[in-house]
């Protein structure tokens, strides 16, 4: 979990060394929060279903 969270923090920052602007760095956001949304959800459902 604290792994993804301090991804979820880099990206903003790595979007920005790249020259993106704040709404692609928003966007960004929004897919990793997505992504870690999706993740979470997966390892719920495996874990009720065992």
């Amino acid at each position: 979990g604290l792994g993804v969270m301090l991804s979820a923090n880099e990206v903003p920052r790595i979007a920005e060394q790249f020259g993106l602007d704040s709404s692609v760095k928003v966007n960004m956001m929004s897919v990793v929060h997505a992504t870690t949304t999706a993740v979470n959800l997966t390892r719920s459902v495996a874990r009720a279903a065992s």
